[in-house]
């Protein structure tokens, strides 16, 4: 009985020891999409957001019809909890002066969902899937 209360005792210390030291290895990036992804899920709705944000984004080839429908999902949905400071201000001057310059402002927003997307979605690019497919097939 002793010795499993050792056992017990060492497995519970050599744990703590493990969880300290990940902690210690978690980068800064990781701890602001950690946060990001809790204020979604508190959030619904802002889940909805990034969703209908991403679809439209990769929907039409128009830059003007995305900056557009970008505008318009958020006038619809207001600004997302988990967006940050520096994401609001960014959304601020696309709503205010992207869609003037719809060709500069649109990819650059993409590039952004694509950066803050990048470890939870797939890129959706025809090449990679149909490289894949036809040294399969």
């Amino acid at each position: 009985m002793n010795n499993e209360q050792e056992h017990i005792k060492t497995a519970i210390t050599l744990a703590e020891q493990w969880q300290n030291r990940a902690t210690e290895l978690v980068s800064d990036y990781d701890k602001e999409f950690y946060v990001k992804m809790n204020k979604m899920l508190e959030h619904p709705k802002d889940k909805a957001l990034l969703i209908e944000l991403m679809d439209q984004c990769f929907r039409a080839d128009s830059n003007a019809r995305i900056a557009n429908q970008i505008i318009f999902l958020l006038e619809k949905h207001g600004m997302a909890h988990f967006f940050t400071t520096k994401d609001k201000t960014l959304l601020w001057f696309f709503q205010n002066f992207g869609k003037f310059l719809p060709n500069l402002s649109v990819p650059m927003f993409v590039n952004q969902i694509r950066e803050d997307t990048k470890t939870v979605v797939i890129k959706g690019e025809a090449e990679p899937f149909n490289a894949q497919y036809t040294s399969k097939y």
